[in-house]
């Protein structure tokens, strides 16, 4: 998946609906190799079985606007520790309801650019981005005068994509830049985050 350039939103959306048609369709293999739990990977005969259906709701953005995309996720259960499991897939991250692909781009980009804040970062041809009203939303579900997609939005973004549980992106590390600007982070815990970021949504990018 290229997160580098923003991705056409009907594709991401569709995407999702596809995802959500296997789950529901229960057509659907566990792909993580080991469970998250205890670590141990099944044999053939002893596969994670599904367990539950999780419904989600994700962030789309279209625009300038923020589109609310429902969808289901699979959990499964690990034959050896019998614990259960939420699987992520390549659009989405445990705790964020904003698509990774989404995410990604404008994190990066604000990590390589030496001259972009987040609060720059977050607009859309230098304008905010605002909820989009659907025929399911209720009276008062969203305020949608106020902008939806904040500076701290952003922030939270690149602390989640900075961190050490990400692999290491194969073919070593990234090209060395002197990045990020000095500006930018306060303590060295922080710029260790941002380098994580840039090289994860490099690697994401395949580009790492």
């Amino acid at each position: 998946m290229i997160v580098t350039g923003r991705p056409s939103d009907g594709q991401l959306i569709a995407e999702i609906a596809a995802h959500s048609d296997r789950v529901r369709k229960g057509n659907h293999r566990c792909s993580l190799s080991c469970c998250p739990h205890c670590g141990r990977a099944p044999e053939p005969a002893l596969f994670f079985r599904r367990h539950a259906l999780r419904h989600r709701e994700f962030l789309v953005i279209e625009g300038r606007y923020v589109r609310s995309v429902f969808a289901l996720l699979a959990r499964w259960r690990c034959p050896f520790c019998r614990r259960t499991f939420t699987e992520y897939p390549s659009f989405a991250l445990p705790h964020k309801r904003y698509a990774i692909p989404n995410m990604a781009p404008r994190a990066l980009k604000y990590v390589e650019d030496d001259g972009v804040s987040y609060r720059k970062s977050v607009l859309n041809t230098y304008l905010p981005i605002f909820h989009r009203p659907g025929p399911a939303d209720g009276p008062g579900a969203y305020d949608d005068r106020e902008p939806v997609l904040a500076h701290t939005t952003l922030y939270r973004w690149v602390s989640a994509l900075g961190r050490d549980s990400w692999p290491a992106p194969p073919g070593g590390q990234p090209p060395a830049r002197s990045i990020p600007a000095d500006w930018k982070f306060l303590t060295t815990s922080r710029r260790d985050v941002l380098l994580a970021c840039r090289r994860h949504c490099l690697m994401l990018a395949g580009l790492g």
